[in-house]
């Protein structure tokens, strides 16, 4: 539930002009010119290549000390 309440803050922000961030586990990456100009679904699509869970992963997004944060959060799977 908190995490419709960040995005709804999100959506009512205008984050044009955010830098994001993007969050994979303990991993942080900042914005670069290879991201700047992708959506987060593209972002997500391509950091995918290097993170693979990322691929299925839930996201959220905030806004945290100016930036605008993706968090890539690993949902529970199947082994085997």
């Amino acid at each position: 539930m908190s995490n419709n309440i960040q995005d709804n803050q999100v959506q009512d922000t205008d984050t044009s002009q955010l830098q994001r961030v993007f969050i994979i586990g303990d991993t942080r990456i900042v914005e670069n010119e290879t991201l700047v100009n992708l959506t987060n679904e593209e972002a997500q699509h391509m950091l995918a290549f290097t993170y693979p869970e990322v691929e299925n992963a839930k996201v959220t997004t905030s806004v945290q000390n100016g930036q605008l944060v993706i968090e890539f959060m690993n949902r529970p799977g199947k082994k085997g």
